[in-house]
């Protein structure tokens, strides 16, 4: 059996994500901003991120979530067990504003701040990109204070999401 992030690391990367790529290299020679790397992942036809030094690990295929007895919630789908350590796992979509998807995730982002972790499913891992500060446009939409902003990534916007007002967020749902 091959290690899921290790197959996720050696796949071929698609033609929108090489194009990306050279733009933005083609771009940081530019520009004079600060860059940072964020994993992009799919809800739908949606794209978000989260800062690379957030994201723990993707688990391929979706862990098996536990359900809560007499516990009720759009965004806590559970408990999952990653590796004997129970984690709570969440849905990011109804923070988001994002729509529910309508089919099983074929993944899950173990991502954290601090030593609080969480599970999230999601519907696909696109890459990681790296995004240069001064080109990070503004956003103004349902989820404004748990994203920093949105950048093109090929022919799609990603939301670039803040892990710790998404933690914030997350505590003040489950409690």
């Amino acid at each position: 059996m091959t290690d899921p992030l290790l197959q996720l690391l050696q796949r071929t990367p698609d033609a929108d994500y090489l194009a990306d790529q050279a733009l933005q290299l083609r771009q940081r020679r530019k520009t004079p901003g600060v860059s940072s790397r964020w994993v992009v992942f799919r809800y739908g036809e949606e794209r978000c991120a989260l800062p690379l030094g957030s994201l723990l690990e993707v688990v391929q295929p979706a862990l098996r979530v536990h359900t809560l007895p007499n516990r009720r919630s759009p965004v806590l789908l559970g408990l999952a067990n990653l590796r004997g350590r129970l984690e709570p796992c969440v849905r990011l979509e109804p923070l988001l504003g994002l729509p529910p998807s309508t089919t099983t995730p074929p993944a899950m982002l173990v991502w954290g701040v601090s030593r609080e972790r969480f599970v999230s499913p999601v519907d696909g891992v696109v890459g990681v990109h790296t995004f240069v500060s001064d080109e990070v446009q503004s956003y103004a939409g349902p989820a404004d204070t748990l994203v920093s902003g949105i950048m093109p990534v090929g022919p799609h916007w990603v939301l670039l999401l803040l892990p710790d007002a998404l933690r914030g967020r997350l505590n003040g749902c489950l409690h």
